[in-house]
């Protein structure tokens, strides 16, 4: 048995060998093109797997770092530098309110944003650490048990939403151009859209904690 296995990897490495020497020519591919083939085949394998991975490496960094920021930003600038969106766009980043953001005190410096807006230190560490959480499928049993990261998302999706509908609110009051009257309900929203931030500005799991524990309620009865 381990005879005719064997006698099948050589024909198959056989097979492939012929084709490799084969392609040139099928593909009328030029002479001065096959010259330099000499000097590669004298490589050991582990340089064609260092050359093979490295060339890998660099086309998924191309792909995700740089093709991807470049749609990215083409549909940004189409939108924001487009007056058709203007007052009727909201951008909602995991990053927003995370520590370091400069952003929100400029803005507030220059008297483009309330100071009641700008994050207590709980909000920044929670949206630190989930801006920290890596663009994956799943989640590693550290990350669940000892950091609940899975709530941590959350919620900083919940308390970066309420904030951006605040400093959305802020600057339609003072700019109400291209708006309807469904600008104007949002706007009656802002009292209680306010009661949430300042919930989460205390505690910026509050309305995670609430939902789960409606949940175990729901699920005792």
């Amino acid at each position: 048995m381990f005879a005719a296995a064997f006698g099948v990897d050589l024909e198959a490495v056989f097979l492939v060998s012929r084709f490799i020497i084969s392609a040139p020519s099928r593909f009328h591919v030029p002479p001065s093109f096959l010259k330099p083939l000499g000097k590669l085949l004298k490589l050991k394998l582990l340089v064609y797997e260092n050359l093979l991975s490295n060339r890998i490496n660099s086309l998924l960094k191309l792909t995700g770092d740089v093709f991807l920021k470049h749609v990215r930003r083409l549909n940004y600038s189409m939108i924001y530098n487009n007056s058709v969106w203007k007052n009727r766009r909201i951008m909602n980043a995991i990053y927003e309110l995370r520590e370091g953001e400069s952003r929100i005190k400029e803005k507030h410096a220059k008297g483009e944003l309330p100071a009641e807006l700008i994050p207590s230190e709980k909000i920044q560490k929670t949206a630190t650490l989930a801006a920290s959480m890596g663009t994956t499928l799943w989640f590693t049993r550290d990350e669940l048990e000892k950091q609940n990261m899975l709530d941590v998302l959350i919620a900083c999706g919940q308390f970066t939403m309420c904030w951006n509908l605040l400093e959305y609110i802020y600057n339609l009051k003072k700019d109400k151009s291209n708006t309807t009257a469904a600008h104007e309900a949002i706007i009656r929203c802002e009292e209680s859209i306010l009661d949430d931030w300042k919930k989460f500005q205390a505690s910026p799991t509050w309305m995670v904690e609430q939902y789960n524990t409606k949940l175990k309620l729901e699920k005792s009865h």
